[in-house]
């Protein structure tokens, strides 16, 4: 019996140890496809437009730096600097501006490139709010001494505040 315990954590031990490099392998293999990462896009900026009143503001990101920053214009806009064909839902819902982006894919987060850090800035009209929520996993967040809120919760895990 033990004899057979130990020949069949054997076989386990050899199906795992072939089954990580066939992964392996084959993550190298796509990494190393002609034209997948030697033809790194920049980053594009799309501006969204802000319709409705609202006193909070909730923000919710992966890896941009969010910039929250005084409107020279007095107008609210949204401003965001990110990969091709990523969007973001900018609403008023409730009386709270929301800014939300799709959670990054697999790809996107293994090969985040070093050069590609995405921004978000909201430009705001200088004066006081309500809440303000921002969460964001490797972002920044920033603030301008001109903007004030009743309350904030900013959240990020590798960022700076």
């Amino acid at each position: 019996m033990k004899r057979l315990s130990t020949l069949v954590l054997s076989a386990l031990a050899i199906a795992a140890v072939s089954g990580l490099t066939v992964l392996r392998t084959g993550l190298v293999a796509e990494a190393a496809r002609p034209g997948r990462w030697d033809s790194w896009t920049p980053l594009v900026t799309t501006t969204y437009p802000v319709e409705g009143s609202f006193t909070d503001i909730a923000i919710t990101d992966y890896y941009a730096d969010v910039h929250l920053r005084p409107s020279r214009d007095g107008a609210i806009s949204v401003s965001a600097r990110d990969a091709e064909g990523v969007s973001r839902t900018v609403q008023v819902v409730n009386g709270t501006l929301t800014i939300t982006r799709p959670e990054p894919t697999a790809g996107e987060r293994i090969f985040h490139h070093e050069d590609d850090d995405p921004e978000l800035t909201l430009y705001l009209p200088a004066g006081n709010y309500g809440a303000l929520t921002v969460t964001t996993t490797s972002g920044d967040v920033e603030t301008s001494a001109q903007l004030n809120f009743a309350s904030a919760s900013l959240t990020t895990v590798s960022g700076d505040i």
